[in-house]
């Protein structure tokens, strides 16, 4: 097997991982049972794996290789494996605490005693990065369940995508034992150690609604709870789509200082996406955590339920999650002009840059993505870009039939992958019943701006009652 992408002989059902962090020699240790149904007769079993050393496979192995270019591991069985089958595949690994953003990671942080702390160990997979941390099926359409316990010391705290169980606590460490998820993609799993303190709020629909800092600073993070609750409440009743978890964490990473990730049920932000204190931050401070908080929340519907079945559909998650940062903030703050500001903080600058002869599109055919370049498509053209042409959509069809459209596309395809088409046919469903709007055609609309770089210029020349049209390439 020589291919960046894994075969579909096999499909990931359940994971059973165990990791232990190591803060003193700055290491992890774990263990993994991956349970998978054979989709293809086969004898050969290719995962995700990087930077892990692996102890021992147990399985009927004949032998196994690291095959590092590809990231992968290949497993020669003794016999085959039958279609319809079950199979476990038992892993023990060993890997290094990282000091970057990608895999499982370390944080520092200085207290107010200006010490310097071993803040926290916390993850950061998307896109290609849980192989990082425990042996996977590494890719978004290869959706599982996963169940997850963490050993940490018992002055830490350990978070997951999902509640804690009963727990094993000995003198020095405790095992946190985690519910198993719903079914989702490996780059939405996380875990966080740390010694944090938190604040919570319940939703309308029940949701524990968490926020989680240094204990020394739990006094500016007010602000981020009741938004993030209100804001919950309210994408709730706009999608008609109940959030699908109990709980969900809003986690401070330092290291994330210009970013944010949606991890399913744990968030995670830079501090100065969460911090608000009303005698030091300023108004556009404000409606930043709004915009953030927004975004990473309705990634919760969008990415999260409902996935892109490869990276070169990214914008099918980003381009909604910034669409709806907007909404969300005009949600919040109804008296701002937030339509100008999305005019001039996303679409001009999108506008520039597909103006660019080296512009890609939003969907297409693009390069055999791997984690050397998928980085690429986290970019100006993918969130801008993609958030205008939704804001262009929700214009063209109606407030009405776009919530609609975006209620049957959820609601048909949770916890499922998708691909553009999925979503343009919802869309042509609603259109098809509203009287005034059969003559739009959705797909060709749409495809009109995501299928090719760069927007139009139309030229208009009058000469006398004659007025000719001329379309080209804005560059």
């Amino acid at each position: 097997w020589n291919h960046p992408r894994l075969p579909k002989t096999l499909i990931p059902q359940l994971y059973q991982v165990l990791i232990h962090p190591d803060f003193k020699k700055f290491n992890f240790s774990g263990w993994s049972c991956v349970e998978v149904g054979v989709n293809v007769s086969t004898d050969f079993i290719v995962i995700n794996i990087k930077e892990l050393q692996v102890s021992s496979v147990v399985i009927e192995v004949k032998e196994y290789t690291i095959v590092e270019a590809l990231e992968q591991m290949h497993i020669q069985l003794k016999s085959f494996v039958i279609k319809g089958d079950m199979l476990f595949i038992n892993v023990s690994f060993q890997g290094n605490l990282a000091l970057k953003l990608a895999g499982f990671f370390l944080n520092y942080y200085i207290n107010n005693a200006g010490e310097i702390r071993l803040q926290l160990a916390a993850t950061q997979f998307q896109p290609m990065f849980a192989r990082r941390a425990f042996p996977c099926f590494d890719e978004p359409d290869m959706k599982a369940r996963f169940k997850f316990s963490i050993v940490r010391p018992n002055d830490y705290i350990s978070l997951f995508n999902t509640e804690k169980v009963p727990r094993a606590v000995s003198a020095n460490e405790t095992m946190d034992i985690f519910k198993t998820t719903v079914k989702m993609s490996t780059y939405l799993v996380a875990f966080v150690v740390c010694d944090y303190v938190s604040k919570f709020q319940i939703s309308s629909s029940g949701v524990n609604v968490s926020v989680y800092s240094p204990k020394e600073i739990t006094n500016q993070i007010i602000f981020s709870l009741n938004t993030a609750t209100e804001l919950l409440n309210f994408f709730e009743d706009y999608f008609q789509i109940k959030y699908p978890l109990k709980k969900i964490d809003h986690v401070i990473v330092p290291t994330m200082s210009e970013v944010a990730m949606e991890n399913w049920g744990l968030i995670f932000y830079g501090p100065k996406h969460l911090f608000y204190n009303e005698s030091i931050n300023t108004e556009h401070d404000k409606l930043f955590t709004v915009f953030f908080l927004a975004h990473e929340l309705a990634h919760q519907w969008f990415g999260n339920l409902v996935t892109m079945e490869w990276w070169d559909d990214l914008w099918l998650n980003e381009r909604f999650a910034t669409f709806f940062q907007y909404v969300g903030a005009k949600h919040i703050f109804p008296d701002w002009p937030l339509k100008e500001k999305f005019t001039l903080k996303l679409m001009e600058p999108a506008m520039a840059s597909d103006s660019l002869e080296s512009s890609s599109s939003l969907s297409g055919p693009k390069p055999t993505l791997d984690s050397s370049n998928v980085g690429m498509l986290f970019n100006q053209i993918t969130y801008s870009k993609g958030a205008s042409v939704i804001f262009m959509l929700e214009n063209v069809v109606g407030s009405k039939i776009f919530r609609k459209a975006l209620t049957n596309y959820l609601t048909r395809h949770q916890f499922d992958n998708v691909n553009h088409n999925q979503l343009y046919d919802s869309f042509t469903e609603e259109v098809a019943s509203a009287k005034d709007k059969t003559h739009i055609n959705i797909r060709k609309m749409m495809e009109s701006w995501t299928l090719q770089a760069g927007l139009p210029v139309v030229s208009i020349i009058r000469d006398g009652r004659n007025v000719t049209c001329h379309q080209e390439r804005f560059v």
